[in-house]
C-alpha cells in the first residue's frame, strides 16, 4: 500500500514538473523562430532592439529585428535582420579600434573568419527577402539574348543593382519584360546596361 502511494506521488510529482516546464519554458515558444547569436569578442554586451540579451539562443517573432554588439575598445557592430525559418544565426563582429582590441581580433582571426560567413549569410538572406528577384539570378536567355545578374555600391551594399549583358535591343526589352514578370519593381530598381548607356545612370557612381 505503501509503495503504491509512493508511485502515486511519483507520477504526480512528475507531471506537475512537466505541466510547469510547458508553461515555463515551451509555452512562450510558441510560433517563436529559435535564433543562436554568436558574437567575438565573446564578452561583447548584446543588444536586440535596445534589449538586452545574452549570447547563445533566442526565441523570436518573426519580424525585423536590430542586433547590437558593444564593447569597450571596438566600433559596435549593428545588423538589421529578418527573422524567419529560414535564418538559424546571427553573428556579430564589433570591428578592433585600439591596439589591445586588434591583438584580440588577431588572436582570434580563426574564430572570426567563421563568424564572418555566419554574419554575410544573415545579411544576404535579409537582402534577397527585400528583394525577391535575386533568388532567380543569375538569369540567361540565349534566345533573347540576354543575361541578368546583380551587383552591389561599394558605399551601400544593402541595396543591389541589376547589370543586363550579352543582350542586342530585342534583347534588352525581353530581360525588362521578364523583370516584369518577376514582380520587379523597375521604378525603384537600377539597372544597368552592359555596352549600352541607360539614361538613368550617373557616370559618378561606383559600382563593383
Amino acid at each position: 500500500m505503501i509503495q503504491r502511494r509512493h508511485i502515486l506521488i511519483a507520477i504526480a510529482v512528475f507531471t506537475l514538473i512537466s505541466v510547469a516546464y510547458f508553461l515555463l519554458v515551451l509555452y512562450p515558444r510558441i510560433g517563436k523562430v529559435p535564433i543562436d547569436i554568436v558574437v567575438n569578442p565573446s564578452d561583447a554586451s548584446i543588444s536586440i532592439d535596445d534589449r538586452r540579451v545574452s549570447s547563445g539562443t533566442q526565441y523570436l517573432n518573426p519580424g525585423t529585428y536590430t542586433f547590437k554588439a558593444e564593447r569597450e575598445g571596438w566600433f559596435p557592430d549593428e545588423v538589421s535582420v529578418t527573422i524567419s525559418d529560414r535564418l538559424s544565426s546571427v553573428a556579430l563582429l564589433p570591428t578592433p579600434s585600439s591596439d589591445e582590441a586588434r591583438e584580440q581580433a588577431e588572436r582570434d582571426s580563426t574564430v572570426r573568419e567563421g563568424l564572418s560567413s555566419i554574419a554575410a549569410n544573415a545579411r544576404g538572406l535579409d537582402i534577397r527577402s527585400a528583394y525577391p528577384i535575386l533568388n532567380e539570378l543569375p538569369y540567361s536567355d540565349v534566345s533573347g539574348p540576354f543575361k541578368i545578374d546583380y551587383g552591389f555600391n561599394q558605399d551601400n551594399t544593402k541595396t543591389p543593382y541589376l547589370i543586363v549583358s550579352y543582350s542586342t535591343p530585342h534583347g534588352r526589352n525581353k530581360a525588362i519584360d521578364w523583370l516584369k514578370a518577376n514582380d520587379t519593381n523597375l521604378t525603384t530598381t537600377e539597372i544597368l546596361f552592359e555596352d549600352f548607356q541607360n539614361p538613368t545612370y550617373q557616370p559618378e557612381d561606383n559600382h563593383e
